[in-house]
């Protein structure tokens, strides 16, 4: 049981005291609302009020524009401008309190609201929060609120047309999801709409508005904690203030209130604490803080899970040059991450269900860290609340990419409440783990140009960079050490351009020279930085989600629909020029589909083992990117529908505590074994050279030490000895595992040459059984001779445990299939392997 001690700062006590201290809320999204067209007589009723798109496609005005190339046919609706309409009803008990606000959580983007032909509010930012006093305006009954958008798409020319200087992307003008005006894997749809909650809420006397969980010193066996609260009172009053952690202590103050805001600072120390931990490295155990705020029996709280943990980021010199590593509890940890962007183009239709499936499939990836990406948004309470509980940590973006920004006071001011605002909204969160203030703005300074092809003076780009150095460098990081002293910050992602040497000895970098560079895979063996934190390779997704938004006529590679679903200029030339390095290119479509997530897996695959390879040298991958925002062919590893692409099976498997990595070099093969344990350990490396009928040819054994978070040559190899047999190369296996004692702890399989020059078995002899059990079906495949990249599919919805396998001669894999669906039997799968297609 955590003992606790807790010290309070004493307060003088007023005579005076609070009468009434509740709070109430209407929520205000949930009535019945209209949308009105401002350039037509257009008007729909009983629509939500959550986004444009949607409201139009709910009554049919518009296609949805996932489907096919819909995109094109719905570009009007974000050029237009657009009204919200509702009345309501106000009890009288919220009209007797003092205060009465109307609060937006988040309006998209540029509005002005009306409460009975009265002007409250013009918002210009879609990261913001908005809380405007009305009680002077409302009435008891058919108060008429009026949200009228105006279309970011003339604003953003006007802008640009009165600053002077061009911009790389007029989109910086406005701050509104980047990602929104269309980018290399998604579409243009310039969404409008009342994007997070709407309620009124009235209280009186005083309102309970912050509490911030500081946590000053995390120790095994010892927990320093200052509990900061923030009070807004109307007068000066007395209340009582009770803390209570993990509902197990509970202390009580009484504190005086003057008119405004108050703020009150309790120290905790909890002994022998439990600590929070991320995904792999031990449990996400959280720690429940209430704060109360009591008066004559009448209470408001809140209540915060946060959980008692140290991150850091080490960016100490070495002899190598600078690291970057995160410790989490004063103890090094590899970071096997990915980066996420938002999961739809239409944000309020992503629920908590959905994102929960997602971020449970990450923590299935043994992935630790994402980040939030910055070209997209802020992410929900759910994002965070979930992250916190499947330990799985946040590398938080601010929402600045691909540009440089405005420098006039306008947007500074603007741009500083957001960032303060989200800082204070997410710094409870244990799983944050740093705050980044861009994606790519520093790299693409210096690297891509701008100052040529925009014609820049020496004076804008003195000008522009200043402003740069401004937002990033002073504004976002002294608001953040003043509201969030607890969580690094740095001021953009890549600290250098992957072409420069220095990428490569500090900091973060981004590494395109495979994919945008035209490198080969081969190529991320030699480009290891010291933390990578972007890099990737395009798979088209699932032939299901394909079907989803395609007629049967458009699915072939040469169709103007899968072109519209294709977003980066060159995509389907370079994953074509890439296959054609690696694989037989197969003529038929669902085939090519296989073989291009094939082909992705196995450039992400090399990407990680190198990086993991590279330990202590480098110390974090975090591969670009986990998901997509509509069904398109994209880098994600999980598509729309949520169905995994081969990539994310070749991650899971890349991911997990051991790895067993082969490097050949000349005559020459060193096995390699990289271990992300916290334990020493005494291991035994058994490997066997056989052929793909199942021969064996030749096996060996030897021991080694595998210290604890290593990365080890276990056994190197001459391949000359290999070449005496009578089989060719290109039709053995080797299989390598490590042991201890008894127990595997990993393998892997090696083949002599790429996949194309690989003589497979054209009939592998693959057999599978179906057997229903209690989450749904467990499946067992097994086959005569060497069966590569076996894929199982089904029509059914459902999840695979595992897919695009390799079955060894005379062995068997079992994968669970999960899926609420009764009465399926082995006809309901299907199978082809990469042997067939050879």
């Amino acid at each position: 049981m955590i003992s606790l001690r807790l010290f309070f700062i004493l307060f003088s006590f007023f005579i005076m005291s609070c009468q009434q201290m509740n709070t109430d809320k209407l929520d205000l999204k949930t009535m019945i609302w209209t949308l009105h067209s401002m350039s037509d007589s257009l008007i729909i009723d009983s629509v939500s009020p959550g986004d444009v798109h949607l409201a139009l496609m709910s009554k049919g005005i518009i296609p949805d524009p996932f489907f096919r190339d819909n995109e094109n046919k719905v570009q009007w609706v974000g050029e237009s401008d657009w009204i919200f309409k509702t009345s309501f009803d106000v009890p009288a008990t919220m009209l007797g309190h003092d205060e009465v606000n109307l609060v937006f959580e988040g309006l998209d983007t540029y509005a002005e609201v009306w409460i009975n032909d009265s002007l409250v509010l013009k918002s210009d930012n879609m990261f913001r929060r908005w809380e405007i006093p009305v009680k002077a305006i409302l009435q008891k009954n058919n108060n008429l609120l009026q949200v009228r958008f105006s279309s970011p798409v003339p604003i953003n020319q006007t802008k640009a047309t009165q600053y002077g200087v061009p911009l790389p992307e007029i989109r910086a003008f406005t701050r509104k999801a980047p990602y929104q005006f269309g980018w290399d894997w998604g579409p243009k749809l310039v969404t409008m709409g009342i994007w997070r909650p709407l309620y009124l809420e009235a209280w009186s006397e005083a309102k309970l508005k912050e509490v911030f969980i500081d946590q000053h010193t995390v120790t095994d066996s010892v927990a320093q904690i200052m509990v900061n609260v923030l009070i807004e009172s109307v007068q000066s009053c007395k209340t009582t203030l009770t803390l209570l952690v993990s509902e197990e202590m509970k202390t009580n103050i009484r504190v005086d209130l003057h008119s405004g805001i108050n703020r009150f600072s309790l120290p905790i120390t909890l002994f022998d604490p439990t600590l929070w931990y991320p995904n792999g490295m031990g449990n996400a155990d959280l720690t429940n803080f209430r704060v109360i705020m009591n008066q004559e029996g009448r209470e408001t709280s809140i209540s915060v899970n946060g959980g008692l943990r140290k991150i850091e980021l080490i960016q100490e010199p070495d002899e190598s040059g600078q690291r970057f590593l995160f410790k989490v509890n004063n103890q090094p940890v590899y970071i096997k991450g990915a980066n996420i962007i938002p999961q739809d183009n239409f944000l309020t239709r992503v629920t908590r269900a959905r994102t929960r499936e997602l971020l449970i499939m990450a923590y299935q990836s043994n992935i630790n860290m994402l980040r939030v990406w910055g070209g997209g948004v802020y992410e929900t309470d759910d994002f965070y609340e979930l992250c916190d509980s499947l330990g799985i940590m946040v590398w938080q973006d601010f929402m600045f990419a691909g540009t440089v920004y405005p420098g006039d006071s306008a947007f500074i001011e603007n741009v500083t409440q957001e960032v303060k605002e989200q800082v204070i909204r997410l710094r409870n969160h244990p799983c944050m783990a740093l705050w980044c203030g861009n994606n790519e703005i520093d790299e693409a300074w210096h690297n891509w140009g701008w100052q040529k092809s925009l014609g820049y003076s020496v004076m804008d780009s003195t000008k522009l960079w200043n402003d740069y150095l401004h937002l990033f460098e002073e504004i976002i990081p002294r608001v953040v050490k003043e509201h969030d002293p607890q969580t690094d910050y740095v001021p953009s992602s890549p600290a250098n351009g992957w072409g420069r040497e220095k990428a490569y000895q500090q900091g973060d970098v981004h590494y395109w020279g495979v994919w945008w560079g035209d490198m080969p895979f081969e190529e991320y063996n030699v480009k290891i930085g010291r933390f990578v934190s972007e890099y990737g390779f395009q798979g088209m997704p699932d032939p299901k989600t394909i079907d989803s938004f395609t007629m049967p006529g458009d699915r072939n590679l040469d169709s103007e629909v899968m072109a519209a679903h294709q977003k980066h200029s060159r995509g389907k030339e370079l994953i074509r020029e890439y296959m054609e390095r690696d694989f037989k290119v197969p003529e038929d479509f669902e085939d090519y589909i296989y073989v291009s997530q094939l082909l992705q897996a196995r450039g992400i695959k090399k990407a990680i083992e190198a990086h993991r390879r590279a330990r202590p040298y480098n110390m974090g991958t975090m591969y670009w990117q986990l998901n997509d925002c509509w069904p398109v062919t994209s880098w994600s590893g999980i598509d729309y529908n949520h169905h995994w692409k081969t990539m994310q099976f070749a991650v899971k498997r890349a991911y997990d505590r051991f790895l067993v990595s082969f490097v050949e070099n000349n005559d020459s093969l060193a096995i390699w074994v990289v271990s992300d344990c916290f334990i020493d350990r005494n291991t035994e490396l058994r490997w066997q050279l056989m052929t793909f009928d199942g021969d064996t040819l030749k096996t060996g054994s030897t021991g080694f030490a595998l210290p604890a978070g290593s990365s080890v040559v276990a056994a190197q190899m001459s391949l000359r000895d290999f070449e005496k047999f009578k089989h060719k190369m290109q039709q053995v296996v080797l299989k390598a595992g490590v042991w201890d004692k008894s127990d595997l702890l990993v393998d892997a399989l090696y083949y002599f040459g790429k996949p194309k020059e690989l003589i497979l078995p054209e009939n592998s002899g693959i057999q599978l059984s179906a057997e229903p059990v209690s989450d749904g079906y467990l499946l067992t495949i097994s086959a005569e001779k060497m069966a590569r990249n076996v894929w199982i599919q089904t029509d059914m919805e459902g999840n695979f445990s595992n897919n695009f396998f390799d079955v060894l001669p005379g062995e068997w894999v079992q994968v669970l299939f999960s899926s609420s669906r009764q009465g399926l039997v082995k006809e309901d799968f299907r199978f082809r392997s990469l042997g067939e297609l050879n």
